[in-house]
């Protein structure tokens, strides 16, 4: 007879764990969920600080040098399947919390995620480990990096701008740098690789479709001072070069590239602040309501705030949504795609009136949609308003029944 075959180790903790996760009841209930959730958060955590520990111990101990690997880094891509963002990331914490074992405590307790850790692992020294340790604690990783930018600051960086290649498949690719204070920008590209024939010329890479990132980076560089990087256009360039010019009379501050972005981004703000809240517009004489006859039916109230009532609205709430959780009293920290919302919805008869107002965001727009009006309604709507290219209205008034007015919930950030 022949013996009973053991399954693989991986095999024997994969199948339960999948069974599990597919019989397992769902709470229904949002907190049961919630609290569901933070419970697997809390063992995520002592699960990575566990694993950060015996990594380090594997990195001490070269004990990765009894498989055939290399390095530890490809005994992680190969072995544990990591990726090697992944792989990279989780060696560098490894090494510092090997040590600062402080690291470890705080990523076990929840209070510092991976990024952290490796954001402060080039910073800490013997002196300043604690207190720079228990100071990120808490803290997103942008907010990480603005600490450090505060405490370790680093010099302005030269504004340029930098021709970026054209996508082929050649590795050939012109680049280019300049001052942006030159009125009329002159691009030089970069010399290309030698030929090996003075007869042939090389060959024209074809282009390939290009991706455009909309998106900026904006990486802090001391306390006060950030890095903005960003593509543009041509057409934006040359903006940049006229706009130059024009400047030129006026002071360095004001022609520089950081004058001319800062008085721009101000008169936009002005300009939104008073279309979407009425922020800055001059005040109309109320106008007296017509007096209705017999004949008449009596009109249903606007849907759209008045200016002056959008006026006191965001002065009351601010521009950042004003839902509060009832639990915990936390008020969102939401300040992108904002709404004006009513209190009681414009469908039930609310009234657009700066009592009526509240401003939320566009998720506890959508909720408290739901909550009014149901969610088969709520949904129908925002994938009518989707299906005609999420536009909506320039004044930023939605109520109940008009979830989501501000546009689409899954649209990029334009800030990394």
């Amino acid at each position: 007879m022949h013996a009973a075959t053991t399954p693989e180790p991986h095999l024997l903790a994969t199948k339960p764990q999948s069974e599990a996760v597919a019989t397992a009841p769902h709470p229904t209930k949002p907190h049961a969920l919630l609290a569901e959730l933070a419970r697997h958060a809390a063992a995520s955590f002592e699960k990575t600080a566990d694993v950060l520990r015996l990594l380090g111990e594997v990195d001490r101990t070269d004990a990765w040098s009894e498989k055939a690997y290399g390095s530890l880094f490809s005994y992680c891509l190969g072995e544990l399947n990591w990726s090697e963002g992944e792989a990279a990331k989780k060696i560098q914490a490894a090494r510092a919390a090997r040590r600062f074992p402080l690291l470890l405590d705080r990523v076990r307790a929840g209070r510092l995620h991976l990024a952290g850790v490796v954001l402060l692992a080039a910073k800490l020294t013997d002196d300043n480990a604690r207190a720079l340790i228990d100071a990120a604690c808490g803290r997103s990783k942008r907010e990480i990096e603005a600490l450090l930018a505060a405490r370790f600051p680093r010099p302005d960086v030269a504004p340029s701008i930098r021709r970026l290649p054209a996508p082929s498949r050649t590795t050939a690719a012109a680049t280019a740098s300049l001052p942006l204070s030159s009125a009329a920008p002159v691009v030089r590209s970069a010399p290309g690789p030698k030929e090996t024939s003075a007869s042939a010329p090389a060959p024209t890479p074809t282009p390939a479709p290009a991706k455009v990132d909309r998106r900026a980076d904006v990486a802090p560089l001391s306390a006060e001072r950030h890095k903005l990087t960003v593509t543009i256009g041509s057409a934006t360039r040359d903006r940049l070069a006229r706009l130059a010019a024009l400047t030129s009379h006026r002071s360095p501050e004001a022609r520089s590239v950081e004058g001319l972005l800062d008085a721009a981004l101000e008169l936009l703000e002005a300009k939104l602040m008073k279309e979407r809240f009425g922020v800055g517009a001059k005040p109309r004489k109320a106008r007296e309501p017509k007096a209705a006859t017999s004949r008449e039916t009596p009109a249903k109230a606007p849907r759209t705030f008045p200016k002056a009532d959008r006026r006191a609205v965001v002065a009351r709430d601010g521009l950042q949504c004003s839902h509060v959780d009832r639990v915990t009293g936390a008020r969102c920290g939401e300040t992108r795609w904002l709404t004006l919302d009513h209190v009681e919805p414009w469908a039930h008869g609310g009234a657009s009136v700066a009592e009526n107002g509240r401003v939320l965001c566009n998720a506890h727009n959508q909720a408290a949609a739901r909550r009014s009006l149901g969610e088969e309604l709520v949904r129908s709507r925002v994938a009518r308003r989707r299906a005609d290219g999420g536009r909506a209205g320039g004044d930023g008034s939605g109520g109940c029944g008009d979830a989501g007015a501000m546009g689409h919930r899954g649209a990029t950030a334009p800030w990394r």
